[in-house]
């Protein structure tokens, strides 16, 4: 399921936004996570998800630009 991270070596997984593009996310849930992860099609899909105010027992993920220290060298734009 996960890759590693080109930059920070943690693990990823990517998956395709609803927006088409594909996206770096933790491999790990988190419980700050707002998105939530689910394989369809043969690739991995990620869907906006707030976490709720009480636990719902949903695994929810965190794009991994929040949390790869190196994250700017690898956004669009990056000289």
């Amino acid at each position: 399921m996960s890759q590693v991270c080109a930059g920070c070596k943690a693990r990823i997984v990517w998956a395709r936004m609803d927006s088409g593009k594909l996206s770096p996310f933790d491999a790990d849930p988190s419980p700050k996570g707002d998105w939530t992860l689910e394989q369809a099609g043969g690739e991995w899909r990620a869907r906006h998800s707030p976490p709720p105010a009480e636990p719902d027992g949903v695994e929810r993920y965190l794009n991994h630009f929040a949390t790869c220290p190196v994250a700017n060298d690898f956004r669009s734009g990056a000289a």
